[in-house]
Parts: C-alpha cells; structure tokens; sequence
C-alpha cells in the first residue's frame, strides 16, 4: 500500500514551535468565528486578507478541508473588491495575496481528491506570480502544479516542474522550499522504483529541512525515507523512520502525514506477515483519512486491507475492499492506485478460478500501468533531470522563462505586423493568379486522390495496431500465467529463508522456469531449468517441462533422479503427437536440488546445466567454489534417454551459497569486445560477492549485467538462483 506524501507550499512561509502552532490553530479557530460573524468590522482592514489566507493554511494542515476552502473563498472575494477599487493596490499586495488565495484552494482540492479543479487554481495561481514576477510566487506553483502530476502518475510532468521550481529557489537561496522540492523529487524517483536515488533526495531535503527547523519537512522526509527502506526490504530501518515520523507529526496534528505513517507501517508489517499488527495500523490510518475526506488516501487503505485478505484467503471480504477502492481511486483520478486494485482484483479472481474476470482485470492492469510508464514518460524523466544538472544558466530569467502569456501576446501583435505588410505586397502577385488557377483543377484533383489513398493507409494502420494491441496483451497475459507456474515467494521464504533470484527474461514470457515443491519425504526441492526456446515457444515448452515435473512429484517418486527420470518419460510420449518423423527432441537443460529438513545435506540430479557452491576456506582469504558436475543428456528426446540421471549427495556446512543457474548469464554478448562473459568470469564474479547478503548480490550482478551489456541486446534468458545455508 505504501505511497509518498509530497508536500505542498505556501506563498509565505511561518516557522513556529509545536506548541506555540497549536496555540496559533486555537487562535485561528477563533478569528475564523469572528470574521463569519462580524465581516464588517474588518472590512477597511488591509490585513485581513493575510489573516484569511494564513487562516485557511493551518486549516489545510489540521485537515480541516471544508473551513479551508470556505476562508480562501472569502479572501478571494475582497481581494476582487479591493482590486477593482483600490488602484495602488492592485499592483502587488492584493494580486499576491489573490494567488495565495487561489493556492489554497488547489491544496484543498488535491487533498480531497479533485485534481482537475486543483490544476485550474494552481494556473490561476501561476498567471498572477508571472505577472507581478514574484520567483517565490512561481517556484510555488510549479511545486504544487508537480505534486498534482505525481499524484496522478505523470511523472514526467512532475518532474518538469519540481525542477523549474527547484531552480528559483536555489537561485532565491531559500533553502527551506529547497527542502521541499527535493523531497517531491526524491517521490518521484520512489515512485520508479529508483531507490538510491529517492535516498539521496530525501536525505538532502531532511538536512535543509533539519536546517531550517521545518518540523513538518523533516516528518515527512523520515516518512520518505522509512518508505524507500521498506522497499529495499531493511524493515528494521523502515520502522526506526515511520516511528520518528509518526511520533512527530502526530504531536503537530500534521493529520495527513499521520494517515500515511500509519499506512506504511502496516505495510512493514504486512511485508513480515504480520496481518494482525498491520490491519490494526492500517484500520487506524483509514479512521483519519476518512474524517480528513481524503479519497485517494482511502481508496490506498482499502486496497491494502483487501490485499491482506487475500494473504489470508478471506477472499469474498478482499473482494469488498478491492472494489471499494477501486471506485474512490477513480474518482480521486489516481492512477497507481487504481493500477493496484486490477491487479489485486486479477490475483483475487484466479484464486476463485473465475478465469474471465481475471483476464478482464488483467488488461485493464495493463491498460492502468502502461498509462503511466510509457517509453515517452521514461524519456522525459531523465531529459529533465539532466536539464537540471547541466543547464541552470538557461535560468538566468526565470520569470520571463515562464512568462507565456506576456510571449504570446508579443507573437500575436508580430503576426498582425506580418499579415499587414502581406497584404501590401499581395497586390503585385495578381497577375500570378492566372497562372495558379491553370493547375488548380489538376492539383484538386491529385488531392482527392491522395486523400482516398491516406484513408486507406489509415485504416489499414488502425487494423495493424489494433492486431498489434491483441497480440501483445494476449502475451502479456501468458506471462501472468507462466510466472503462475513458477516457484512461488511464499514457498521460498518458507523453506529457504535466505535467498534471491535474478529471473530475466528475454522476452515477456521465457523459455527459463524456477520451480519448487516439498517432497512426500519432507525434502524441499529446487529446480532451476531451461526450456527448449525462448519467448512464446519456449514459455509454452517451460508449461510442459513444469506439469512433467508436477506429475512425477504428485506420483510420490522423493528421489532427484527418478524425479527427471519420469519426467523425462513423460516430456518424450507428450511430444511424440507434434507432427513430426521422429517425434519432438525438445525438453529442457536443468538442475534438480533437494534440500533434508535442516538442510545438511544436498541431494542433486542435473542435466546439463551445473551446480555452484561457494565455501569459506579454512584459514585463507579466498572463498572455494566447488562444481557439482551434471550428466551431459537433456530431459527429453536424446540419443542417450535410456540412460538414467545419476545422483549425488553432498554434505553442507553452515555459509555455504548455492548456486543454480542457467546457460543465460554467462552466454551473453558484451563487453568492450563484443564477447561472451563465460563460465570462468561468472564463477570469479560468484567467489567474491558471495559473502554479501543475499540481496546485494542480486543487485551486483544485475549491475554488471547491465553494464557488460551495454547497447547489446539480450540473446537469451537469464536465471540465478542463490541460497545460503
């Protein structure tokens, strides 16, 4: 369930102790009253409409949505008086204070989940700033204008806008929004899953934040960062954050960081499997979000509440929640969120085995997350970021940067200059008139002909994209189906604790498959494999291989061998109907290990593809790898299929990693000569991470993967499985 909180900002800025902010929301409260009650007293007073907004800013904080928008409206009801009566104020004071106004509206109306209308008054806001050229004024437009984007999915466009913003306030040297603007940037890359750099982010912003004693910056920037842990899976460290971030927002009443710290704690606690600690923290944050009328925050806890049940099965009350949620995330135009619930709602109708309902709520998941992470959003993201590094001199102006209507106004009137020497000079072509209407009738005629030849093509295009549409939702569904098949993460975390897989496809469905089940005699058994093929011929032959090996297990056969001894057997009579002379000769290249009940002994069968363990060598410094051999015969049709698999065991010590793999990794093309990585490289690179956790390795050889690669393209699919004993 976990989401960022970005912040939004004000066109002034208090900085007050905890204490003294709840004395000021009292007093506030009470001001509020008054002037509801007594307009006219303040009416000749100029500081009323500072009052008024700075009123309907604490509102926002303590979300008191309706009172807020109610005292903005006021403010900006006597600003259009004084404005169209007072002539010396119409310059600044009320022009500033209208664009606070119209801020605060857009707050509210983001808050409860209207992001069109909170985009108008964000515009509203920005035409005034750019018109009295007031840089803070922008620089807070632009943030709030970003949070919007974010919060709909459009990262691009949120980035555009933190950045132009953090430019301004860089410039301003006004290091408390600095703070701010990092923090929503930090969301962003959380939001793409770009960990260490969201970490970088928020650790800066929390520094400006800690700074600038800007105690409600730095709550959240511990929630952020509490946030980003969670995802990389330190629990620990993701409930030392949210806990320092609930503790602190709770005493200010920040409300709206408070629903969110509580949700994300129930995330943690949810990641650990503990349902019960993580439906009391999440039931608690859905209490708030509700009386704050936050529609999106509610669709976001609903639908981790029903994701929780589907954990435990309780499917006809996840059911409830998903839908619910999926409703209020609609109508909030929240797209993540709504992402979220057709996949919950896909997972949830393939337990109940309603296939037609989960291939719905596939494609509209598809539908959902292609909206938000097109080739094009990607593309942007980083073009702006590099825009921000290396082009700050393009700022040297920024409001005349953003200026757009003074720029429009400028080319309108050079326009009518240019139509106006037109048609002075348009007197002296007459005489070419003649000539033109010689060729009109063949140039109308060439047109007709054309524009019958480009409705053709276009709707010949349309039939090649919709096919096209058909053909990759189609796949992308057989690869909700194949991973359905493999090794589940609750049956690995069960029984192997400490482990990681890099599965990399070279396709969207592969021909590579993990496997796993606990025998009839106790024994838990891997199998990592590879399939004849990659993409949809080999997914398709990774379904076979699987309920081969399914089949031979459900027949009580407990030993590695006999296990692809059978199943073996079974992959050659299934093939022997594909039509040709000799019968199918594919199968797959694997390696099957299985693991006694405190996991001191290895049994193994392998067929082709081998088996690494790296030990830590007595009295010296560098690890051992020792290779467990395989029978150099596939499972499958093969001049040697009579011959059965041999089996071995080996006795584990206490550290060991084992590894499996396929063929994938160590065939792959690059390199600054283009060539193979190998076997050899593989084994060195596997010795000298192989006392990282688990999860660091995994990304250390994703990171050399990457970088071996370079611009070469994937050539096949890629599996390693590590397990440390």
């Amino acid at each position: 369930m976990s989401n960022t909180r970005f912040y939004f900002l004000f066109f002034f800025t208090l900085s007050v102790t905890l204490h003294s902010q709840n004395h000021k929301i009292d007093s506030l409260r009470k001001l509020c009253a008054s002037i509801v009650a007594k307009p006219s007293v303040y009416s000749t007073d100029t500081t009323l409409v500072k009052a008024y907004n700075s009123l309907s800013r604490e509102l926002i904080f303590i979300g008191d949505y309706e009172m807020a928008d109610s005292v903005a409206n006021q403010a900006l009801v006597f600003e259009d008086l004084k404005l169209s009566t007072a002539k010396k104020m119409q310059s600044s004071f009320f022009k500033r204070q209208k664009a606070t106004s119209y801020n605060c509206m857009g707050i509210v109306q983001s808050c409860i989940g209207n992001p069109t209308k909170a985009l108008d008054y964000f515009n509203y806001s920005l035409k005034l700033a750019i018109e009295i050229e007031d840089k803070k004024g922008i620089s807070t437009c632009l943030g709030s204008i970003g949070n919007v984007f974010k919060d709909q999915g459009n990262y691009s466009r949120a980035l555009e806008n933190y950045f132009g913003a953090l430019k301004l306030t860089e410039e301003l040297h006004l290091e408390n929004i600095s703070a701010i603007h990092l923090a929503n940037i930090g969301n962003v890359y959380q939001a793409i899953s770009e960990n260490k750099k969201a970490l970088t982010y928020y650790f800066k912003a929390l520094r400006l934040a800690e700074k600038t004693n800007n105690s409600r910056s730095v709550a959240a920037d511990l929630g952020n960062i509490g946030l980003v842990y969670n995802h990389m899976k330190e629990y620990d460290k993701a409930l030392e954050y949210y806990f320092k971030s609930l503790s602190m927002a709770e005493t200010m009443q920040f409300k709206l960081q408070v629903v969110n710290t509580l949700g994300n704690i129930g995330s943690v606690y949810q990641n650990k499997k503990d349902y019960s600690k993580a439906l009391e923290f999440i039931e608690k944050a859905l209490v708030i979000a509700k009386e704050l009328d936050d529609k999106a925050g509610v669709a976001r806890l609903k639908g981790a509440i029903g994701a929780i049940y589907i954990e435990q099965k309780k499917l006809n009350e996840a059911e409830s929640f998903l839908k619910e949620a999926l409703v209020l995330a609609k109508e909030a135009e929240d797209l993540n969120t709504e992402k979220e619930q057709h996949y919950s709602l896909n997972k949830l109708y393939n337990l109940k085995r309603n296939w037609e309902k989960a291939y719905i709520e596939y494609q509209l998941f598809i539908s959902t997350r292609d909206s938000l992470f097109n080739q094009e959003n990607t593309k942007r993201t980083l073009r702006s970021e590099l825009n921000f590094e290396f082009e700050k001199k393009a700022t040297a102006d920024s409001v005349k940067h953003f200026s757009e209507q003074k720029i429009k106004d400028a080319e309108i009137s050079l326009q009518q200059e240019q139509i106006k020497q037109a048609n002075i000079k348009s007197y002296a072509l007459y005489g070419g008139l003649v000539l033109v209407l010689i060729f009109s009738g063949f140039i109308i005629n060439r047109f007709r002909v054309t524009n019958r030849q480009n409705k053709i093509i276009t709707i010949q295009k349309n039939m090649v994209e919709g096919k096209h549409r058909e053909i990759t939702d189609s796949i992308n569904y057989a690869e909700r189906i194949q991973r359905s098949f493999l090794a589940t993460k609750e049956q690995l975390n069960e029984n192997l604790k400490d482990y990681f897989v890099l599965f990399q496809p070279k396709d969207v469905v592969s021909g590579d498959f993990y496997w796993a089940h606990t025998l009839h005699n106790g024994n838990f058994a891997l199998v990592t494999a590879d399939s004849t093929g990659h993409g949809v011929p080999g997914a398709i032959m990774s379904l076979l291989n699987t309920s081969s090996l399914e089949r031979a297990v459900e027949l009580g056969i407990n030993e590695p061998a006999e296990i692809l001894n059978h199943t073996r057997q079974t992959i050659i009579q299934r093939l022997k109907k594909d039509g040709s002379v000799e019968g199918g000769k594919d199968g797959m290249d694997c390696s099957l290990i299985s693991f006694n009940k405190d996991k001191t002994k290895l049994t193994y069968a392998a067929a082709n593809n081998p088996i690494w363990i790296v030990r830590a060598s007595t009295g010296s410094a560098t690890n051992q790898l020792i290779e467990l051999s395989p029978d150099k015969i596939p499972v499958g049709k093969h001049d040697r299929d009579s011959v059965s698999f041999t089996q071995h065991e080996i006795e584990l010590q206490k550290g060991d990693m084992i590894y499996t793999l396929t063929d994938g990794f160590p065939d792959q093309f690059g390199g600054p000569k283009g060539k193979k990585f190998l076997y050899k490289k593989l084994k060195e690179l596997l010795i000298s991470i192989a006392h990282k956790p688990t999860n660091e390795q995994q990304l250390a050889l994703k990171d050399i993967l990457i970088e071996w690669m370079g611009n070469t393209e994937q050539v096949d699919d890629i599996t390693i499985i590590g397990v440390r004993v």
